[in-house]
């Protein structure tokens, strides 16, 4: 079976799409990026038991880093090597490939076996608080926002890299210290680490 963290994630893909059932109907895929906003976010609210770093990725045409959670990239893969979500490239304005999600048919069929306490867990993060409101995420040229239909809208952290205090020492081998200055160790510095501020929102956080 799947784990906690494949379930809501199956969930929340299944929030965010939609296969169409007949003519008049029309397909609804989740971007890849836009669904990593949503893992991130999931994270932060303790939804999500991933960790993220920072990434540096291409949004239209900037270089943007952004939060991202490997582990929950890799679920995804296995979501959609297990057949449980469909995956589609297109291309964006700028000729760019872009991955797509949707639920599959059987994907749909094992979201409805998924505990409600698992779904609700999701529901409460991916909705406007005190409303059935899906907030999805838009890119504004220089941020994420989670935005509802009715206009609602949050700034996502995500761009929001976090620092991550440490003191190091150059190493050089000893085959190759011959004249020049000596090398210093900042050893004795490393207790400052210790006295900046923290800034990781993901208390869970494995470095």
């Amino acid at each position: 079976g799947l784990t906690d963290n494949q379930n809501r994630l199956l969930h929340l893909i299944d929030l965010h799409s939609k296969r169409a059932e007949g003519r008049a109907d029309s397909d609804r895929w989740i971007r890849k990026q836009a669904l990593s906003v949503l893992v991130y976010e999931g994270i932060v609210a303790d939804v999500f038991d991933y960790d993220y770093a920072p990434h540096s990725t291409l949004i239209g045409n900037r270089r943007v880093w952004v939060n991202v959670s490997q582990e929950g990239q890799s679920d995804i893969e296995l979501l959609r090597e297990e057949e449980l979500i469909c995956a589609l490239q297109i291309s964006s304005r700028s000729y760019k490939p872009v991955i797509c999600y949707q639920i599959s048919d059987k994907g749909s069929e094992l979201a409805r076996h998924i505990p409600r306490r698992e779904k609700e867990v999701v529901n409460e993060f991916a909705h406007m608080k005190g409303s059935r409101e899906l907030l999805k995420a838009v890119w504004d040229g220089n941020s994420y926002w989670l935005r509802s239909p009715s206009g609602h809208s949050q700034k996502s952290t995500i761009t929001d890299t976090e620092d991550v205090s440490y003191v190091s020492s150059a190493y050089i081998p000893q085959c190759l210290r011959y004249g020049g200055r000596p090398t210093l160790s900042n050893a004795h510095r490393a207790h400052e680490s210790g006295m900046a501020a923290n800034n990781i929102r993901d208390h869970e956080l494995d470095e």
